[in-house]
Formats: C-alpha cells, sequence, structure tokens
C-alpha cells in the first residue's frame, strides 16, 4: 500500500460579512495508493490549530463538523479527493494557520502525518507532496510521488461568456457506500465547478455542487423537485418566477455510476447511498429530464459521465467487476422523447460501450475533452463561440482517440439526446430566444454560446 497525500487545490476567498473581513480556505487533499498491493479502511483526519476558537472547520457549506473521512479501502493506483473547509473569525490575530493532516491505513505501521501552513489573506495555490510507501509487497520504503495538475485543472482565462441568470447542478461521486469507486468523479465535479463560475460566468451562489457522501438520493430529490409539488427544491426556488426562468441557463452535470432498470432497461444514476442492485430506488433519469424541462428555462444542457451497463470501471485480476454480484451488463434504453424541446444532453458513451477514466488525465476522458471544449478547444470554426454541434463534433473526434490510446485501449464513443438530425428542426420550431438561436444550421445553447471567447 502506497499513500501519496497531496493538496492539489487550496485558495482563499475573501468575502465581506457584517463589514468584516472573513477569510474561507478550500482545501482539497488527493490520497493515491501509489502502491502494488492493495491499501484497506483508509482514513484522512483533519485537525487545525486554535479549531473553536479563532479559527473554525468545516467539512462541507452546510455546516458538518465531522473531521475523519473515511475512504474505505484503495486497490493499486486509485485515488480519492478528501475536500473541506476552514474560516477565521473577525478577531483573528495571526496571519498563519496550520492544518495537519493524518493518513492512516488498517494495518495502523504506515501512517503519515503532514502539517500544511496557509498564509491569510493572499491565494494559496498548494501542490504539497505527502507520501508514505509501505506495502505488504514493499515494507518500509518510502518516496516522494510526483504530483501534477493536468492542463484542464488550470481554468483558461478571458471568457466573455456571463451568465448571471445561470444556474448549475454538479453532482461528483467517486466514493460509494455500497459498491466500487467511480474514479476521479470528485475531481471531473470540482473542476468543472471552476469552468462553470470562471468561463461560463454563473455567480458562485447560483452552483450547487454535491460530491461523495454529501450526493445521497435525499440530495438527489431536494435539487430536482418537480415544479408542481408542495415540497421546496433548490432548482424551485431559484425559477419560481416564469419571467426570471425565461431567461435562465440551466447546466447539469452528472458524474458517477449509472445503472439500468433489469426489466425495462430505463436507466438510473446511483446517488451515493443506493445500492446499485436496487436500481429503481436511484434517480431515473427521465425524472432528471422532465423536471428540468417543466421550469421552461431558456436553455438546459446536461452532461452524464455514466454508464448505464452495470460495469464499475473497477478492475481486479485484470478484469472488470459489475457493480452488482452475478448479473450480467444490461444495456440501457435512452430515447430522445425523454427530453424537453429546449434540452440538450450530452453523454459520455453510446450503445454497448463503457465510459473510461485516464490516469494520464486524472479525469474521466468524456470530461476531460468536455472541459478542453468548454475552454475553446471545441471552436471548431474559429469565431469565439462553441456551438452544441461543435462539441458534438469535437467530443465526438477527440474521445474516441484517446480511449483506444494505450494502456486503455478501448472503445467509448460519446452520444447526443435528441439525434443530432432532430436538433436544427427543434430550433426551427422555437418561437425565439437566444437558447435555440441558429447561425449556419447549428443550434446555440447558453444563452448563444458555450464559453464565448476563450
Amino acid at each position: 500500500m502506497g499513500l501519496d497525500s497531496r493538496v492539489n487545490r487550496g485558495f482563499i476567498i475573501l468575502n465581506m460579512a457584517f463589514h468584516w473581513t472573513i477569510g474561507i480556505i478550500r482545501v482539497v487533499a488527493n490520497v493515491q495508493n501509489v502502491g502494488t498491493g492493495a491499501a484497506e479502511e483508509v482514513k484522512v483526519k483533519v485537525s487545525i490549530e486554535g479549531e473553536g476558537e479563532e479559527v473554525h472547520y468545516r467539512r462541507d457549506l452546510k455546516g458538518s463538523k465531522k473531521d475523519v473521512f473515511n475512504l474505505g479501502d484503495m486497490a493499486p493506483g486509485e485515488d480519492r479527493d478528501v475536500s473541506f473547509y476552514f474560516f477565521t473569525n473577525p478577531m483573528f490575530g495571526g496571519r498563519k494557520v496550520a492544518v495537519t493532516l493524518d493518513v492512516a491505513e488498517a494495518r495502523g505501521k504506515f501512517g503519515t502525518s503532514k502539517v500544511l501552513t496557509f498564509d491569510i489573506g493572499r491565494s494559496v495555490p498548494t501542490e504539497e507532496v505527502l507520501a508514505v510507501e509501505s506495502v505488504r509487497e514493499r515494507r518500509g520504503e518510502v518516496r516522494p510521488v510526483r504530483s501534477e495538475l493536468v492542463d484542464v485543472d488550470r481554468v483558461p482565462s478571458g471568457s466573455r461568456t456571463k451568465l448571471e441568470h445561470g444556474l448549475a447542478v454538479i453532482f461528483g461521486i467517486e466514493r460509494y457506500k455500497y459498491t466500487f469507486p467511480a474514479a476521479y468523479k470528485a475531481r471531473d465535479a470540482a473542476v468543472f465547478y471552476k469552468y462553470c463560475r470562471d468561463v461560463l460566468g454563473i455567480p458562485e451562489e447560483r452552483i450547487y455542487l454535491s460530491t461523495d457522501d454529501n450526493a445521497t438520493k435525499g440530495e438527489f430529490e431536494y435539487v430536482f423537485e418537480p415544479k408542481d409539488t408542495p415540497r421546496e427544491g433548490w432548482l424551485k426556488k431559484r425559477l419560481r418566477d416564469p419571467e426570471r426562468a425565461a431567461e435562465t441557463d440551466i447546466i447539469v452535470y452528472l458524474g458517477g455510476h449509472g445503472f439500468p432498470d433489469l426489466s425495462t432497461g430505463e436507466p438510473y444514476f446511483i446517488p451515493y447511498d443506493v445500492r446499485p442492485e436496487q436500481a429503481t430506488n436511484g434517480i431515473p433519469l427521465k425524472k432528471i429530464y422532465t423536471t428540468l424541462s417543466e421550469f421552461g428555462a431558456r436553455s438546459v444542457v446536461v452532461f452524464v459521465e455514466a454508464c448505464f451497463s452495470g460495469a464499475s470501471g473497477y478492475r481486479k485480476g485484470g478484469e472488470e467487476v459489475l457493480l452488482a454480484k452475478g448479473m450480467n451488463p444490461v444495456f440501457p434504453v435512452l430515447e430522445s422523447p425523454l427530453v424537453g424541446k429546449r434540452t440538450v444532453v450530452f453523454t459520455a458513451t453510446s450503445g454497448k460501450r463503457p465510459s473510461n477514466n485516464r490516469d494520464d488525465l486524472r479525469h474521466g476522458i468524456f470530461t476531460y475533452f468536455v472541459l478542453k471544449g468548454l475552454g475553446g478547444e471545441a471552436d471548431l470554426d474559429g469565431d469565439g463561440d462553441v456551438t452544441v454541434m461543435e462539441m458534438y463534433e469535437y467530443l465526438r473526434r477527440e474521445v474516441p482517440k484517446k480511449a483506444l490510446e494505450p494502456p486503455l485501449d478501448r472503445e467509448q464513443v460519446p452520444g447526443i439526446l435528441p439525434d443530432p438530425k432532430l436538433l436544427g428542426e427543434m430550433a426551427d420550431e422555437d418561437s425565439g430566444g437566444e437558447a435555440s438561436e441558429v447561425r449556419d444550421g447549428r443550434p446555440r445553447a447558453s444563452g448563444g454560446t458555450f464559453g464565448a471567447g476563450v
């Protein structure tokens, strides 16, 4: 078992509240098994000097104070993110805060500790490396592991897109309660969040992000609460006014495991706390698409980084393990009528092919190229705008090539709903509005473009 714990991303956001300057730091620690053996019951404990007095720890923005992250068993090469926050009160006298990360595993012999120091009042881009290499196969050896951000983790600047009325909903589930991990999905979601904020120009307070054990079935139901029910919901509260809704562009990202209804083939997204073999307890994609279409938004764009065959993406002994034991892969039924008139859905894979991740990209292949596309790479005609069809053509070109590269050597072809042939017809039927604007026969999304001027 080898553990490489490093803080990939850390930054301070200075907010003005009650006329005081309050420093809020979000830290994302990445724990990776860099050895050749499995790591069992990996845990990370966070402690902060002076916590509870002038410095305050929060596991999430909902106020949880749980400071131990149970990462479970980790296969060789597998990594998982741990995210938390801390902030200071207005009377904070010091300028530095010491945060200690303690990494432990079941054997109790090979844990390690690292103290990270944050200077309050300035940006803190951290790429600390913390490594312990001591496994059943190679005990006692300790070596550092090189940590690098991949290119898409550095968000491009200069975007002209400002979706001030936009909304983004982002779920990324890497660590599951009842099944194998979905590699890189929490990381995918965290970086997608930054692109929504910095490239698409969606205000932070209008972006919902939930990862791992926060992404429960209850959270999905809260966010996607249908319009005509008496209960409140995250989207519903922000789209209650029809006039404001008509000005709103909605971006949705779903990263994690999917599983089909074994009798009908209907695809379900699996929250953190749902067993895959009980997929119908999960979230049907049909419900998500239907709910999104009910609000009358100007446009809706959904990215689904998941496959629905029952494959886990987790390999053991050279063979891929199914999410539900004893079941054969089942391929879902995906139909264009599920999506609304102003909705476009990009899927990581189509047909009977699985979605894939690459360790060299440190992302799902589909998400990696979605991010590249939003950053301007999908501007195929060089006019400064990225259209829906440009994004689709870019993904169809790049994703299959990267999936076939060694050592993966797999087939993966992204999909889109509705059928590309219908997109132009749907735009022509629209009575107006920027969401369905067509230039050169290609509909545009998000108020005309994705990431204009990047």
